[in-house]
């Protein structure tokens, strides 16, 4: 395979407010340069004119039967091509020759105490769990990239990453009243620490003398039974070559990346995700012999010369022009103090249930992480011990030599963590991943929510009413100017206040629940009011006091329009205090308004507000709102009103994510 052939566009990255890696691409694999003479490579020519000395000798000894001797370079060419019938004929007797090279060191895995060893041949290592806060965002994805450098400079030895899949079912209250219980592939990464030609108690030393402390990156020797099943399953498992795929319990084929034409955000990692493919991820790195620099420098002359040539004859070598860059890059990193070149191994295990979805689930990965950038061969047809080498966790085969901080991007520690904690709100666009949310998991529990009329902000806001209520089993009170809610949403006791009658207004300032002159407590009460009578504003206010007072435990007060009472200088005053307080009483204050700069206007509602659900609109935000114009365009935000679902824009702790939110089938827009 060429890594010429393969074209990426990655100019739709998505954008943050921490660009200082913008525009910075993963080197191109300059190993995978073969020197050519007029489009023919020049390994072949070699081996073409070692042929005709060969047949020259032979000529001299037997005459006209050292003809055969041209055979050797059509060998050599068959052999190069991994689709060839003849090689897959050829290596299916070469599998029997090597099983017992294969028995022989086969990898295995134990427990010495509180640690899990894992053995290959002359390789020791220790097994260590790792999690990660990555949330989808850039500034996220930069600084575990520089964790993870700094975890390789400060450790001595050699690091592979192991990511496996497992299938969570999660409750999806989208569809129905009962809701689906969808499958998702989540992730288990785990690290293996190894060095050659060691005893297990100097791998527990430099365990111990690594001192690594991150608030975004956790490691966790300790392993669970669970999790050592999960890594037994996988270095003891038992499996049959059968040409192009492994058969075993469940059977499998082995992807290896070639060369990648990408940025370094985004990763991979999410278009696997995307792809909902069973497949297991393995990451090598190791630090480059000295000699490896010249090595590079070597090639990088090659290129050079490769591209005068080519530019005599006319032609314009873009390829070659980037390998330049990236030898370069690499040449002057692995020079730079501090600094080294980084030997690595990226490759894939894909499985299935059985061989006949295998193919299927093979191109679909295929095709997902090529569009993330990354150009991959089928090992399983190429290598007889493609199994054997991704199951050893000291096997590179032909590296791929990159950078320091390129080599940490690469790692498959950017999957999504598992969080079923919350409100169910939609799927995250990033890795299609349900996305729920807790809003008093944070320091502020208010929420902003804006958008347009018919943006789908309106039923946002009620979904998240109704499953407050329902799902976390929690009170509600609802400021509705526009007489959009009823007690029909809630299949819980609700009482509606209306203020367009006076005679409920006594009601408000008391601070009761009242509906039709029957009082009781109630989990939800909808206050509906028009204008901007200041009487009925401040009863409405005093009311909600008293709420924050009398009610015990999590509560919500969701105010829809809120731009109503806050352009009231006195009413705005008290809405402020309002969320100013709203912690301390245990409450979540959900603002919903047209446009985020209304909210602004209300400096104290703007800053003690955390979480923003930002829906279609034409209204660019202004400077210093939680959302640049930059980083997403509002006004191409799809869905809503008569569409079965809607996107926005979820702002939290200077990250952002596209979510989609889908109509359930009990609500409609």
């Amino acid at each position: 395979m060429k890594a010429e052939y393969m074209h990426t566009d990655n100019n739709n990255s998505r954008k943050t407010s921490d660009n200082r890696y913008d525009n910075v691409s993963v080197p191109r694999n300059v190993l995978l340069y073969v020197p050519r003479v007029y489009g023919i490579p020049s390994e072949f020519l070699l081996v073409l004119a070692f042929s005709s000395f060969i047949f020259l000798v032979l000529f001299y000894l037997i005459g006209l039967y050292s003809l055969l001797s041209f055979l050797i370079p059509v060998v050599v060419e068959i052999n190069r091509k991994p689709s060839n019938r003849v090689k897959q004929y050829l290596t299916k007797y070469t599998e029997k020759i090597l099983q017992r090279l294969r028995k022989s060191s086969k990898t295995s895995v134990s427990r010495n105490g509180k640690y899990v060893i894992v053995k290959n041949g002359s390789a020791k290592g220790i097994i260590i769990k790792i999690s990660t806060e990555y949330d989808n965002g850039e500034a996220s994805f930069n600084k575990l990239s520089k964790e993870i450098a700094s975890l390789f400079k400060g450790i001595e030895a050699s690091l592979t990453f192991y990511a496996i899949p497992e299938k969570v079912d999660v409750r999806i209250p989208c569809y129905n009243k009962d809701g689906l219980f969808g499958d998702f592939i989540y992730y288990r990464m785990f690290l293996v620490l190894w060095k050659r030609f060691v005893n297990e108690e100097l791998l527990f030393d430099i365990i111990n003398k690594s001192q690594h402390r991150s608030s975004s990156i956790k490691l966790d020797a300790n392993l669970s039974s669970e999790e050592f099943g999960l890594l037994k399953d996988l270095f003891d498992k038992n499996y049959t070559r059968m040409g192009s795929y492994y058969s075993s319990k469940k059977p499998f084929t082995i992807f290896k990346v070639m060369d990648a034409n990408k940025t370094m955000f985004p990763g991979y990692c999410e278009a696997i995700e995307l792809s909902k493919t069973n497949c297991v991820v393995k990451f090598s790195m190791i630090k480059a012999p000295s000699n490896y620099t010249g090595i590079i420098s070597r090639k990088l002359a090659d290129i050079q010369y490769e591209i005068k040539e080519r530019e005599k004859r006319g032609e314009k070598p873009e390829y070659l022009q980037n390998l330049v860059e990236s030898a370069s890059r690499i040449i002057e990193k692995g020079r730079s103090p501090g600094n080294y070149i980084v030997l690595t191994d990226l490759s894939f295990l894909v499985y299935s249930n059985n061989s006949m979805n295998l193919p299927r689930d093979a191109n679909l990965f295929n095709d997902y992480i090529r569009m993330a950038g990354l150009a991959v061969r089928n090992e399983t047809s190429y290598k007889v011990l493609s199994a054997k080498h991704f199951l050893d966790f000291s096997n590179l085969g032909k590296a791929y030599p990159m950078d320091l901080l390129s080599a940490a991007s690469m790692t498959p520690i950017y999957f999504s963590k598992e969080e079923t904690k919350g409100i169910f709100i939609g799927f995250n666009e990033a890795n299609g991943k349900p996305f729920f949310f807790d809003p008093f998991s944070a320091p502020s529990y208010n929420i902003i929510v804006t958008g347009e009329t018919g943006s789908g902000k309106s039923y946002f806001s009620r979904i998240l009413a109704i499953s407050f209520v329902e799902d976390m089993d929690r009170s509600v009170v609802i400021l509705d100017p526009l007489d959009e809610y009823s007690c029909d949403c809630f299949n819980a006791s609700c009482s509606v206040l209306d203020l367009r009658k006076s005679i409920f207004l006594d009601a408000l300032k008391t601070g009761g629940n009242y509906e039709e002159g029957k009082s009781s407590r109630t989990k939800v009460v909808i206050i509906k009011f028009e204008g901007r009578d200041k009487n009925k504003l401040s009863s409405i206010m005093d009311y909600i006091q008293a709420y924050f007072r009398s009610v015990d435990g999590l509560k919500m007060v969701l105010i829809e329009e809120a731009s109503i009472l806050s352009k009231d200088r006195e009413i705005g005053l008290l809405l402020e205090n309002l969320t100013r307080q709203s912690r301390h009483f245990n409450t979540s204050v959900v603002i919903v308004s047209q446009s985020i700069n209304d909210v602004k206007e209300r400096y104290a509602i703007f800053e003690n507000s955390v979480h923003s659900f930002m829906f279609r609109t034409k209204i660019k935000p202004t400077a210093n709102t939680v959302l640049s114009s930059e980083d997403y365009d509002l006004s191409k935000l799809a869905g809503g009103k008569g569409m079965s679902y809607s996107e926005c824009i979820y702002v939290f702790g200077g990250a952002s994510k596209k979510i989609l939110v889908p109509k359930r089938e009990h609500q409609l827009y």
